[in-house]
């Protein structure tokens, strides 16, 4: 009996421990990236074409802008924890910010975004989805 009350406490134990294997590192998004966003606001569908830098849970980058009425270009910054990414597009000053998931592989990601009050941007919020463009050596 004492066997079997020690051999149940070592697997308890075992099993509240961490999985020294499983990894909580966010998926690569580093690359070029196309990004879609529609606007609930005013209804304008917007196309952001550029690259993402990556270090750890850090992003940064930057885009050219088509079909958005305040600028023609943004840089990024912002965060990637797990699959979860917050990022920032500053266009002209004004900033709008990109909240969504990640796809555990890294290609994809969607959500939503919300803009700063006033100013062109005037609060603007809509959907996202974009896609990371494959490289020739991942084609």
């Amino acid at each position: 009996m004492k066997t079997l009350a020690l051999i149940v406490t070592c697997v308890f134990l075992l099993s509240s421990c961490q999985n020294p294997f499983s990894s909580s590192d966010p998926p690569n998004i580093a690359g070029s990236w196309n990004i879609s966003a529609t606007s609930s606001k005013f209804g304008d569908q917007i196309t952001a074409t550029g690259t993402i830098a990556q270090d750890g849970s850090k992003i940064s980058g930057s885009f050219s802008l088509a079909g958005d009425p305040c600028a023609d270009s943004a840089a990024a910054s912002g965060t990637l924890k797990g699959n979860s990414i917050n990022m920032t597009l500053s266009e002209n000053g004004q900033n709008v910010v990109f909240t969504g998931n990640v796809t555990n592989d890294g290609s994809s990601a969607n959500g939503s975004y919300t803009a700063a009050a006033g100013g062109c941007t005037n609060g603007d919020t809509g959907t996202w989805i974009g896609n990371k463009v494959a490289t020739p050596a991942e084609r």
